[in-house]
């Protein structure tokens, strides 16, 4: 949601939470897509694939989740504070 208002704010695409109504049927069909992505089964599943990785494997992993989350969390400040034009 944070990338699509900095994207929104940048004039690249549009806000998908402007009516009310359209934003509580986003958040719900994403809510539902996300309980049916982390079933048992899938959680298993991905468990059993990374249980064989190994120590720099991880790493490399782990410094991507890093990345994306400061990312994230830097992008909420950048949409706030945006203003069009100024840069």
């Amino acid at each position: 949601m944070i990338v699509n208002a900095f994207l929104a704010k940048i004039g690249i695409g549009t806000f998908f939470f402007k009516d009310p109504k359209e934003g509580a049927w986003l958040t719900a069909v994403m809510i539902i897509l996300a309980m049916l992505y982390y079933r048992k089964n899938k959680r298993t599943a991905v468990l059993n694939k990374y249980s064989q990785e190994s120590e720099t494997e991880r790493k490399k992993g782990n410094a991507i989740v890093a990345v994306y989350v400061a990312l994230s969390f830097l992008l909420i400040f950048a949409v706030a504070f945006f203003r069009p034009g100024k840069l």
